[in-house]
């Protein structure tokens, strides 16, 4: 899509001087023009870090990571730092008295400070020729580590951020400020960008391309002046994203889950957005059918009380920010898109970023409301989203093929979740706190990551597989040859799912494993067989994730919202999961595995969720 970008010879890039796409804090026309209700909580935000004393990092805290495995040490108080800075700028810009400014410079010579803006998590020793596989970082950072990450990459983003709004305003104080703002950005951003084009995730197809690519866009925009240095930027950025934007899916299906569809699709959409304006709608790519299925996406995964279907690291309360969601949607003409964003704003209305601040007035002026569709099906993605008014609520079914090989992927083919009045019945257990084997061979050694804690089979204990090999072949991920450890024969009509998952579980033990999934709106129920074959006699066990402590009956077992799973000739029981931590209690409150077990080596079980 954007190979006939690439070259730019006769594309006019903005220039430094011209560069105007937000409104600096001197622009005192628009910004005591934004409601009050804003502006008063900008500067409430700014007034809780009024005389802030930034937390310390230390290197103590940052080998806490690879010594123990724990993110939290070194990634909160680097959090908080970040956080301070941005809301004390944006206060001084809504304000403009001058009260955040000495707190703004210590935030900015703080953060300017730090030996490396990279967090140990991604402190990789090879960052540039391995691949994010997390088993390679290093005890401690170094001053000349040439790594631009996630992190790193956002860092280098919000500094030029606070240079551009607070020039003026700083240089005013001493020019040295903004100075130390230029070296830092030019020596940890901009120029390693223009010297490596071997960083794993310049030709990574997750959504670690577009978030590195926007920061570093963003940050080289506002502060590189040579014109054609500006341009030669731009074109590693096109180049580079276009690995990212070839690889998706045609039916704008997200395989990394709504909370990572703001991470990837709308940072795709951002670089998009951005680049248009900087190239005069010369290079235009936001309302190409691909994008706009992308903006849609969303929508059709949420449910309603700001949960979302969760599949992969995604977590039940995923709803994206409302700024993204309108601003994606007002481009791609999706007005599910942007009804969205007036719920994602009333759930969380504050503004942390520019961006939010130039939305926020926009959302309040739409005359557009969510109406949910009840049928979604994405062919390449393989997940149905299925929908029905009841008197007694709505139910939400959504059930997913796909392979064990997709970004920040659990081993859940086959899985399905369901909702009724926004509640969760049957839950995809979605992730909990990142720890230091969450991305290295060790990942599925975690339960919530595994197929035994998801709504799936399991024979004589026999898990699903994960990784990129299918029939001994190592497939082309970009285009999806053929699944890796992936569903077969999958086909979706008229409220009838259905896929084999045998191949998944990389055994000889299953022959088939054929589920079928019909969604009987007619009758309120969700009707599933397992039509199965086996190489010999295996004890089998039919796995469902719940939220409430199944009561289980002689005639059915009784699960949450007077949901009931009716099944016979299986054998009941059930365990609480208490390896959660409060991110997992937030979202489901407890968590209980419901085994249902018989044996076998060949037959059909059939059994339904009666709404």
């Amino acid at each position: 899509m954007l190979s006939k970008y690439f070259n730019l010879d006769n594309v006019k890039i903005m220039s430094k001087n011209e560069f105007n796409l937000y409104p600096k804090a001197s622009d005192r026309d628009w910004w005591d023009n934004i409601s009050p209700e804003l502006k008063n909580q900008l500067i409430s935000s700014g007034e809780k870090y009024f005389n802030f004393q930034y937390p310390l990092l230390t290197p103590s805290q940052f080998m806490k990571f690879e010594k123990e495995g724990e993110r939290p040490p070194y990634e909160d108080p680097y959090a908080q730092r970040r956080d301070a800075l941005n809301a004390l700028v944006l206060a001084e810009c809504a304000e403009h008295k001058g009260r955040f400014i000495d707190d703004i410079i210590n935030g900015i010579y703080l953060i300017c400070d730090e030996t490396s803006w990279v967090v140990p998590a991604h402190n990789y020793k090879d960052i540039r020729f391995g691949t994010h596989d997390g088993n390679n970082t290093a005890l401690l950072p170094v001053d000349d580590n040439i790594v631009i990450e996630l992190r790193s990459a956002k860092t280098g983003q919000d500094l030029a951020t606070v240079y551009y709004l607070l020039k003026d305003e700083l240089d005013v104080v001493s020019p040295v400020i903004c100075q130390r703002i230029e070296k830092k950005i030019e020596e940890r951003i901009v120029s390693l960008y223009e010297k490596y084009d071997d960083y794993f995730w310049k030709r990574e197809t997750n959504n670690w391309n577009p978030q590195c690519n926007i920061h570093c866009l963003v940050a080289a925009m506002i502060m590189i002046d040579d014109d054609e240095r500006r341009k030669n930027f731009v074109q590693k950025v096109l180049k580079s994203t276009n690995y990212y934007i070839s690889a998706f899916p045609n039916d704008g299906g997200c395989d990394e889950g709504v909370l990572y569809w703001a991470h990837s699709c709308a940072n795709l959409f951002r670089i998009a957005d951005f680049i248009k304006q900087i190239t005069y709608e010369k290079i235009d790519i936001t309302k190409e059918p691909k994008i706009i299925a992308m903006a849609n996406f969303p929508t059709n995964m949420y449910i309603c009380n700001g949960r979302v279907i969760n599949y992969a690291d995604c977590t039940s309360f995923g709803l994206p920010g409302f700024e993204i969601l309108y601003n994606f949607g007002k481009a791609a003409k999706s007005d599910s898109a942007m009804a969205l964003s007036k719920i994602a704003k009333k759930s969380k209305s504050t503004c942390t970023s520019i961006e939010d601040v130039i939305a926020y007035g926009e959302v309040d002026k739409l005359n557009c409301e969510y109406k949910s569709n009840k049928e979604v099906y994405y062919p390449d993605l393989q997940v149905v989203v299925l929908k029905e008014q009841t008197q007694s609520g709505e139910i939400v079914f959504s059930a997913k093929g796909g392979h064990n090989n997709e970004s920040h992927n659990h081993c859940d083919v086959g899985s399905f979740v369901i909702y009724k009045n926004g509640n969760p019945v049957v839950i995809d257990p979605g992730t909990d706190q990142y720890v230091s084997s969450s991305f290295t061979p060790k990942r599925y050694e975690i339960w919530y990551n595994n197929s035994l804690h998801h709504n799936l089979p399991s024979i004589d204990g026999i898990m699903q597989k994960n990784g990129p090999r299918y029939d001994g072949v190592v497939m082309d991920e970009a285009k999806l040859v053929a699944p890796a450890f992936g569903a077969t024969d999958v086909n979706y009509k008229n409220d009838r799912f259905s896929l084999d998952i045998a191949p998944c579980y990389g055994s000889d033990k299953f022959k088939k494993w054929k589920r079928n999934f019909y969604f009987d709106r007619e009758n309120n129920k969700i009707e599933i067989s397992e039509d199965y074959e086996l190489l010999s006699e295996g004890k089998i066990d039919l796995v469902f994730m719940v939220t409430q402590k199944p009561e289980i009956t002689d005639e059915c077992i009784l699960l949450s919202e007077g949901v009931k799973l009716c099944i016979e000739n299986m054998t009941a029981s059930f365990e609480e999961i208490t390896d959660i931590s409060s991110k997992m209690v937030h979202q489901w409150g407890k968590v209980y595995r419901l085994t249902l077990s018989t044996t076998g080596k060949s037959g059909k079980i059939e059994y339904y969720f009666e709404y």
